[in-house]
Protein backbone atom coordinates (compact mmCIF):
# COMPACT_ATOMS: atom_id res chain seq x y z
CA UNK A 1 0.00 0.00 0.00
CA UNK A 2 1.34 3.44 -0.92
CA UNK A 3 0.48 6.84 0.48
CA UNK A 4 -0.20 9.51 -2.12
CA UNK A 5 1.21 12.98 -1.59
CA UNK A 6 -0.62 14.96 -4.27
CA UNK A 7 -3.88 16.84 -3.84
CA UNK A 8 -5.59 15.05 -6.75
CA UNK A 9 -4.97 11.57 -5.36
CA UNK A 10 -5.91 12.67 -1.81
CA UNK A 11 -9.58 12.89 -2.71
CA UNK A 12 -11.96 10.35 -1.20
CA UNK A 13 -15.02 8.76 -2.76
CA UNK A 14 -17.39 11.63 -1.99
CA UNK A 15 -15.06 14.08 -3.74
CA UNK A 16 -13.93 15.89 -0.58
CA UNK A 17 -10.28 16.55 0.15
CA UNK A 18 -8.75 14.73 3.11
CA UNK A 19 -8.81 16.75 6.32
CA UNK A 20 -5.05 16.40 6.79
CA UNK A 21 -4.23 17.76 3.33
CA UNK A 22 -6.61 20.70 3.41
CA UNK A 23 -5.56 21.64 6.94
CA UNK A 24 -1.89 21.50 6.00
CA UNK A 25 -2.47 23.72 2.97
CA UNK A 26 -4.40 26.30 4.98
CA UNK A 27 -1.83 26.40 7.78
CA UNK A 28 1.13 26.53 5.38
CA UNK A 29 -0.53 29.53 3.77
CA UNK A 30 -1.04 31.20 7.17
CA UNK A 31 2.52 30.43 8.20
CA UNK A 32 3.92 32.00 5.04
CA UNK A 33 1.74 35.08 5.37
CA UNK A 34 2.75 35.65 8.99
CA UNK A 35 6.42 35.15 8.16
CA UNK A 36 6.11 37.76 5.40
CA UNK A 37 4.43 40.24 7.74
CA UNK A 38 6.98 39.76 10.52
CA UNK A 39 9.85 40.12 8.06
CA UNK A 40 8.39 43.45 6.91
CA UNK A 41 8.15 44.95 10.41
CA UNK A 42 10.66 47.70 11.20
CA UNK A 43 13.45 46.75 13.59
CA UNK A 44 15.03 43.40 14.35
CA UNK A 45 12.33 40.86 15.28
CA UNK A 46 14.08 37.64 16.30
CA UNK A 47 12.05 36.48 19.28
CA UNK A 48 8.46 36.41 20.46
CA UNK A 49 9.27 39.22 22.90
CA UNK A 50 10.43 41.40 19.99
CA UNK A 51 7.18 40.65 18.17
CA UNK A 52 5.14 41.61 21.24
CA UNK A 53 6.67 45.08 21.19
CA UNK A 54 6.53 45.45 17.41
CA UNK A 55 2.82 44.58 17.13
CA UNK A 56 1.71 45.88 20.54
CA UNK A 57 0.13 42.54 21.53
CA UNK A 58 0.29 40.54 24.75
CA UNK A 59 3.03 37.96 25.23
CA UNK A 60 0.66 35.01 24.73
CA UNK A 61 -0.47 36.30 21.34
CA UNK A 62 3.06 37.16 20.24
CA UNK A 63 4.28 33.69 21.25
CA UNK A 64 1.51 32.08 19.22
CA UNK A 65 2.16 34.20 16.14
CA UNK A 66 5.90 33.60 16.34
CA UNK A 67 5.31 29.87 16.88
CA UNK A 68 3.20 29.62 13.72
CA UNK A 69 5.56 31.69 11.58
CA UNK A 70 8.65 29.69 12.59
CA UNK A 71 7.11 26.22 12.89
CA UNK A 72 8.51 23.31 10.88
CA UNK A 73 5.27 21.41 11.53
CA UNK A 74 2.30 23.40 10.18
CA UNK A 75 -0.23 20.91 11.54
CA UNK A 76 1.25 21.18 15.03
CA UNK A 77 0.95 24.97 14.82
CA UNK A 78 -2.79 24.67 14.17
CA UNK A 79 -3.64 24.66 17.85
CA UNK A 80 -1.82 27.97 18.41
CA UNK A 81 -3.74 30.25 16.02
CA UNK A 82 -4.99 33.29 18.01
CA UNK A 83 -8.58 34.49 17.93
CA UNK A 84 -9.95 37.06 15.52
CA UNK A 85 -9.70 39.98 17.98
CA UNK A 86 -5.99 39.37 18.52
CA UNK A 87 -5.31 39.05 14.77
CA UNK A 88 -7.25 42.24 14.07
CA UNK A 89 -5.26 44.15 16.69
CA UNK A 90 -1.95 42.87 15.32
CA UNK A 91 -2.87 43.85 11.75
CA UNK A 92 -3.93 47.36 12.78
CA UNK A 93 -0.58 47.86 14.50
CA UNK A 94 1.24 46.48 11.45
CA UNK A 95 -0.59 49.05 9.33
CA UNK A 96 0.58 51.84 11.65
CA UNK A 97 4.12 50.45 11.38
CA UNK A 98 3.80 50.95 7.59
CA UNK A 99 3.94 47.27 6.70
CA UNK A 100 2.98 46.91 3.01
CA UNK A 101 -0.74 46.45 2.45
CA UNK A 102 -0.26 43.23 0.49
CA UNK A 103 1.52 41.65 3.50
CA UNK A 104 -1.32 42.61 5.81
CA UNK A 105 -3.94 41.47 3.32
CA UNK A 106 -2.22 38.11 2.91
CA UNK A 107 -2.48 37.44 6.66
CA UNK A 108 -6.12 38.58 6.76
CA UNK A 109 -7.06 36.33 3.84
CA UNK A 110 -5.14 33.35 5.25
CA UNK A 111 -6.82 33.81 8.63
CA UNK A 112 -10.26 33.97 6.98
CA UNK A 113 -9.47 30.70 5.17
CA UNK A 114 -8.42 29.15 8.48
CA UNK A 115 -11.63 30.16 10.26
CA UNK A 116 -13.68 28.88 7.33
CA UNK A 117 -11.88 25.53 7.61
CA UNK A 118 -12.57 25.32 11.35
CA UNK A 119 -16.25 26.10 10.79
CA UNK A 120 -16.65 23.48 8.06
CA UNK A 121 -14.72 20.55 9.51
CA UNK A 122 -14.98 21.00 13.28
CA UNK A 123 -17.49 23.66 14.22
CA UNK A 124 -15.35 25.18 16.97
CA UNK A 125 -11.72 25.74 17.90
CA UNK A 126 -11.66 23.20 20.75
CA UNK A 127 -12.84 20.37 18.50
CA UNK A 128 -10.44 21.48 15.77
CA UNK A 129 -7.55 21.36 18.24
CA UNK A 130 -8.43 17.78 19.12
CA UNK A 131 -8.58 16.79 15.45
CA UNK A 132 -5.25 18.46 14.64
CA UNK A 133 -3.42 17.01 17.65
CA UNK A 134 -4.39 13.52 16.46
CA UNK A 135 -2.59 13.97 13.11
CA UNK A 136 0.34 16.18 14.05
CA UNK A 137 3.75 14.56 14.54
CA UNK A 138 4.96 17.65 16.32
CA UNK A 139 2.22 17.85 18.96
CA UNK A 140 3.91 17.86 22.37
CA UNK A 141 0.99 16.25 24.17
CA UNK A 142 -0.23 19.46 25.81
CA UNK A 143 -3.58 19.31 24.01
CA UNK A 144 -4.16 15.77 25.23
CA UNK A 145 -3.09 16.72 28.76
CA UNK A 146 -5.44 19.71 28.79
CA UNK A 147 -8.41 17.54 27.87
CA UNK A 148 -7.43 14.78 30.28
CA UNK A 149 -7.23 17.29 33.12
CA UNK A 150 -10.64 18.68 32.21
CA UNK A 151 -12.07 15.14 32.09
CA UNK A 152 -10.60 14.39 35.52
CA UNK A 153 -12.29 17.44 37.00
CA UNK A 154 -15.60 16.67 35.31
CA UNK A 155 -15.58 13.02 36.40
CA UNK A 156 -14.65 14.01 39.95
CA UNK A 157 -17.69 16.28 40.03
CA UNK A 158 -20.02 13.68 38.52
CA UNK A 159 -18.96 10.69 40.63
CA UNK A 160 -18.15 12.58 43.81
CA UNK A 161 -14.78 10.91 44.37
CA UNK A 162 -11.16 11.35 43.27
CA UNK A 163 -7.67 10.20 44.19
CA UNK A 164 -4.22 11.71 43.93
CA UNK A 165 -2.64 8.50 42.64
CA UNK A 166 -3.60 4.96 41.71
CA UNK A 167 -1.11 2.08 41.90
CA UNK A 168 -1.12 -1.30 40.16
CA UNK A 169 1.90 -3.62 40.48
CA UNK A 170 2.19 -7.08 38.91
CA UNK A 171 5.06 -9.33 40.02
CA UNK A 172 5.88 -12.38 37.89
CA UNK A 173 7.91 -15.17 39.55
CA UNK A 174 8.51 -18.89 38.83
CA UNK A 175 6.31 -21.13 40.92
CA UNK A 176 8.20 -23.05 43.60
CA UNK A 177 5.95 -26.11 43.46
CA UNK A 178 5.76 -26.19 39.64
CA UNK A 179 8.71 -24.31 38.09
CA UNK A 180 7.21 -24.60 34.60
CA UNK A 181 4.39 -22.30 35.76
CA UNK A 182 4.64 -18.81 37.16
CA UNK A 183 3.01 -17.06 40.09
CA UNK A 184 1.76 -13.49 40.02
CA UNK A 185 1.80 -11.19 43.03
CA UNK A 186 -0.38 -8.09 42.83
CA UNK A 187 -0.33 -4.83 44.76
CA UNK A 188 -2.95 -2.23 44.03
CA UNK A 189 -4.53 0.71 45.72
CA UNK A 190 -5.45 4.36 45.85
CA UNK A 191 -3.44 7.15 47.47
CA UNK A 192 -5.32 10.06 49.03
CA UNK A 193 -8.70 8.85 47.90
CA UNK A 194 -11.15 11.55 48.87
CA UNK A 195 -14.91 11.80 48.87
CA UNK A 196 -16.41 14.98 47.41
CA UNK A 197 -19.99 14.10 48.35
CA UNK A 198 -21.22 12.46 51.55
CA UNK A 199 -23.21 9.85 49.63
CA UNK A 200 -20.35 8.74 47.36
CA UNK A 201 -19.26 5.08 47.51
CA UNK A 202 -16.78 3.42 45.20
CA UNK A 203 -15.36 -0.03 44.32
CA UNK A 204 -11.60 0.34 44.64
CA UNK A 205 -10.21 -3.16 44.10
CA UNK A 206 -10.55 -5.69 41.31
CA UNK A 207 -8.47 -8.71 40.39
CA UNK A 208 -8.87 -11.31 37.66
CA UNK A 209 -6.83 -13.41 35.23
CA UNK A 210 -7.75 -14.82 31.83
CA UNK A 211 -6.24 -16.77 28.95
CA UNK A 212 -5.69 -15.12 25.56
CA UNK A 213 -9.03 -16.44 24.28
CA UNK A 214 -10.95 -14.99 27.25
CA UNK A 215 -11.38 -18.08 29.42
CA UNK A 216 -10.87 -17.56 33.15
CA UNK A 217 -7.71 -18.90 34.77
CA UNK A 218 -8.62 -21.22 37.62
CA UNK A 219 -6.04 -19.88 40.09
CA UNK A 220 -7.93 -17.81 42.65
CA UNK A 221 -6.35 -14.73 44.27
CA UNK A 222 -5.20 -15.25 47.85
CA UNK A 223 -4.54 -12.36 50.25
CA UNK A 224 -0.92 -11.74 51.18
CA UNK A 225 -2.03 -10.95 54.71
CA UNK A 226 -4.02 -13.98 55.92
CA UNK A 227 -5.49 -11.91 58.77
CA UNK A 228 -7.27 -9.67 56.23
CA UNK A 229 -9.49 -11.81 53.95
CA UNK A 230 -10.36 -8.77 51.84
CA UNK A 231 -6.70 -8.38 50.87
CA UNK A 232 -6.21 -5.04 52.64
CA UNK A 233 -2.63 -4.38 53.73
CA UNK A 234 -3.78 -2.49 56.78
CA UNK A 235 -0.27 -1.68 57.99
CA UNK A 236 0.21 0.44 54.85
CA UNK A 237 -3.25 2.01 54.77
CA UNK A 238 -3.88 5.53 56.01
CA UNK A 239 -7.46 5.96 57.14
CA UNK A 240 -9.27 9.10 58.27
CA UNK A 241 -10.81 9.29 61.70
CA UNK A 242 -14.21 8.63 60.11
CA UNK A 243 -15.20 4.92 60.16
CA UNK A 244 -14.74 2.72 57.12
CA UNK A 245 -17.21 0.12 55.94
CA UNK A 246 -16.20 -2.67 53.53
CA UNK A 247 -18.80 -4.77 51.77
CA UNK A 248 -19.75 -6.48 48.54
CA UNK A 249 -16.67 -8.71 48.45
CA UNK A 250 -16.92 -10.94 45.38
CA UNK A 251 -14.51 -11.94 42.60
CA UNK A 252 -11.85 -9.59 43.88
CA UNK A 253 -14.12 -6.58 44.37
CA UNK A 254 -14.33 -4.58 47.57
CA UNK A 255 -16.79 -1.71 47.95
CA UNK A 256 -15.48 0.89 50.38
CA UNK A 257 -17.74 3.46 51.97
CA UNK A 258 -16.46 6.31 54.12
CA UNK A 259 -19.02 7.14 56.76
CA UNK A 260 -19.68 10.29 58.76
CA UNK A 261 -19.69 13.86 57.51
CA UNK A 262 -16.13 14.16 56.20
CA UNK A 263 -15.62 15.33 52.63
CA UNK A 264 -12.66 16.83 50.79
CA UNK A 265 -9.17 16.72 52.28
CA UNK A 266 -10.36 15.62 55.78
CA UNK A 267 -11.80 12.48 54.17
CA UNK A 268 -8.56 11.46 52.40
CA UNK A 269 -7.54 7.84 52.80
CA UNK A 270 -4.88 5.56 51.33
CA UNK A 271 -5.70 1.91 50.69
CA UNK A 272 -3.40 -0.90 49.54
CA UNK A 273 -4.38 -4.45 48.67
CA UNK A 274 -2.10 -7.43 48.20
CA UNK A 275 -2.84 -10.79 46.57
CA UNK A 276 -1.01 -13.68 44.96
CA UNK A 277 -2.21 -16.11 42.29
CA UNK A 278 -0.24 -19.36 42.36
CA UNK A 279 0.68 -21.61 39.41
CA UNK A 280 -1.10 -19.33 36.99
CA UNK A 281 -0.03 -20.38 33.48
CA UNK A 282 3.11 -21.85 31.84
CA UNK A 283 6.02 -19.47 31.28
CA UNK A 284 6.36 -20.76 27.72
CA UNK A 285 4.06 -20.37 24.73
CA UNK A 286 0.99 -22.61 24.49
CA UNK A 287 -2.07 -22.86 22.29
CA UNK A 288 -4.04 -20.95 24.90
CA UNK A 289 -1.46 -18.26 25.62
CA UNK A 290 1.14 -16.62 23.39
CA UNK A 291 1.77 -13.46 25.44
CA UNK A 292 1.88 -12.22 28.97
CA UNK A 293 -0.61 -9.37 29.14
CA UNK A 294 -0.79 -7.36 32.32
CA UNK A 295 -3.60 -4.87 32.70
CA UNK A 296 -4.26 -1.86 34.89
CA UNK A 297 -7.81 -0.55 34.70
CA UNK A 298 -8.87 2.96 35.68
CA UNK A 299 -12.33 3.31 37.18
CA UNK A 300 -11.70 6.16 39.64
CA UNK A 301 -10.96 9.77 38.66
CA UNK A 302 -7.28 10.08 39.53
CA UNK A 303 -4.44 12.49 38.89
CA UNK A 304 -1.85 9.77 38.27
CA UNK A 305 -1.75 6.08 37.41
CA UNK A 306 1.48 4.20 38.18
CA UNK A 307 1.57 0.73 36.64
CA UNK A 308 4.64 -1.36 37.53
CA UNK A 309 5.45 -4.76 36.05
CA UNK A 310 8.22 -6.77 37.76
CA UNK A 311 9.59 -9.74 35.84
CA UNK A 312 11.90 -12.29 37.45
CA UNK A 313 15.21 -12.41 35.58
CA UNK A 314 15.10 -16.22 35.22
CA UNK A 315 11.55 -16.43 33.92
CA UNK A 316 11.19 -15.06 30.40
CA UNK A 317 14.66 -14.07 29.23
CA UNK A 318 14.98 -10.65 27.60
CA UNK A 319 11.67 -8.84 27.83
CA UNK A 320 10.61 -6.16 25.35
CA UNK A 321 7.25 -4.72 26.25
CA UNK A 322 4.53 -3.07 24.20
CA UNK A 323 1.96 -0.73 25.72
CA UNK A 324 -1.63 -0.18 24.59
CA UNK A 325 -4.54 1.86 25.90
CA UNK A 326 -7.98 0.26 25.48
CA UNK A 327 -11.36 1.87 26.02
CA UNK A 328 -13.55 0.01 28.50
CA UNK A 329 -16.80 1.70 27.50
CA UNK A 330 -18.15 -1.23 25.45
CA UNK A 331 -15.21 -3.64 25.31
CA UNK A 332 -15.65 -7.25 26.40
CA UNK A 333 -13.55 -7.32 29.58
CA UNK A 334 -12.61 -10.93 28.94
CA UNK A 335 -10.60 -9.91 25.88
CA UNK A 336 -7.32 -8.10 26.60
CA UNK A 337 -5.43 -8.81 23.38
CA UNK A 338 -4.99 -5.36 21.73
CA UNK A 339 -4.91 -7.05 18.31
CA UNK A 340 -8.45 -8.26 18.90
CA UNK A 341 -9.61 -4.90 20.26
CA UNK A 342 -8.56 -2.55 17.46
CA UNK A 343 -11.89 -0.72 17.55
CA UNK A 344 -11.32 -0.01 21.25
CA UNK A 345 -7.75 1.31 21.00
CA UNK A 346 -7.15 4.85 22.20
CA UNK A 347 -4.14 6.99 21.24
CA UNK A 348 -1.56 7.18 24.01
CA UNK A 349 1.90 8.56 24.67
CA UNK A 350 2.21 6.56 27.89
CA UNK A 351 4.68 3.72 27.42
CA UNK A 352 6.11 1.22 29.88
CA UNK A 353 9.82 1.98 30.25
CA UNK A 354 12.55 -0.24 31.64
CA UNK A 355 13.93 1.10 34.93
CA UNK A 356 16.52 -1.57 35.71
CA UNK A 357 16.82 -4.42 38.19
CA UNK A 358 15.77 -4.25 41.85
CA UNK A 359 12.84 -2.66 43.66
CA UNK A 360 14.88 0.27 45.01
CA UNK A 361 14.38 1.83 41.56
CA UNK A 362 10.62 2.02 42.11
CA UNK A 363 10.59 4.84 44.64
CA UNK A 364 8.03 7.50 43.69
CA UNK A 365 7.28 10.62 45.77
CA UNK A 366 3.58 10.34 44.86
CA UNK A 367 3.44 6.86 46.46
CA UNK A 368 4.61 7.14 50.09
CA UNK A 369 5.68 3.83 51.66
CA UNK A 370 5.22 2.02 48.36
CA UNK A 371 8.67 0.43 48.25
CA UNK A 372 8.29 -0.48 51.93
CA UNK A 373 4.99 -2.23 51.16
CA UNK A 374 6.57 -3.94 48.16
CA UNK A 375 9.52 -5.16 50.21
CA UNK A 376 7.16 -6.50 52.91
CA UNK A 377 5.06 -8.28 50.26
CA UNK A 378 8.09 -9.93 48.62
CA UNK A 379 9.32 -11.09 52.01
CA UNK A 380 5.92 -12.71 52.64
CA UNK A 381 6.18 -14.43 49.27
CA UNK A 382 9.78 -15.51 49.82
CA UNK A 383 10.96 -13.70 46.68
CA UNK A 384 14.27 -11.87 46.33
CA UNK A 385 13.59 -8.12 45.77
CA UNK A 386 16.78 -7.75 43.70
CA UNK A 387 15.87 -10.50 41.23
CA UNK A 388 13.28 -8.54 39.26
CA UNK A 389 13.52 -6.42 36.13
CA UNK A 390 11.27 -3.39 36.63
CA UNK A 391 9.07 -1.74 34.00
CA UNK A 392 6.91 1.31 34.72
CA UNK A 393 4.11 3.10 32.90
CA UNK A 394 3.03 6.51 34.26
CA UNK A 395 -0.21 8.05 33.01
CA UNK A 396 -1.17 11.57 34.11
CA UNK A 397 -4.94 12.03 34.38
CA UNK A 398 -5.64 8.56 32.92
CA UNK A 399 -8.70 8.10 30.73
CA UNK A 400 -11.83 6.87 32.53
CA UNK A 401 -12.84 4.08 32.00
CA UNK A 402 -9.88 2.45 30.27
CA UNK A 403 -7.19 -0.19 30.66
CA UNK A 404 -3.46 0.08 30.11
CA UNK A 405 -2.14 -3.21 28.74
CA UNK A 406 1.58 -3.97 28.99
CA UNK A 407 2.44 -7.13 27.08
CA UNK A 408 5.38 -9.20 25.91
CA UNK A 409 5.58 -12.54 24.05
CA UNK A 410 6.04 -15.82 25.87
CA UNK A 411 9.16 -17.76 24.82
CA UNK A 412 8.99 -21.12 23.11
CA UNK A 413 9.28 -24.17 25.38
CA UNK A 414 12.85 -24.95 24.31
CA UNK A 415 14.15 -21.35 24.40
CA UNK A 416 17.55 -20.93 26.08
CA UNK A 417 18.24 -17.77 28.09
Amino acid sequence: MSVASSRDSAEVLDGSVRFEDETRDVLVRLRGALFGLISALPGDVRRAADLSRALDVDTKTSWRLFKIASSTDPLGAGIHVPGRASIKRALKTAERRQVPAEKIGAVADAFDAFEDLVRRVAGDRTTFGTMVSAISDGDDGQTDLTHRRAAFRANSHIWGVQSRAQLVTHILHPSVAKPELFDVGVLQGSFDLRRLRRDATWPIANLSSRHDKGGAVTSAPRPLDESAPTGFLWRFCDQPSAPLRVGGQAAGYANVELLGDRVGIPSESTYLFGHVMRELVPWYRTEQDTHVRTRASTRTPTELLVFDVLVHHDTFGKVETETSLLSDVTRDQRVTDPQKCEQHRLPTRDEAVYLGQGISLLHAPELPRYTEALEWSLERLGWDPESFHAFRCRAVYPVLPSSVVVEFPLPMRDAQF
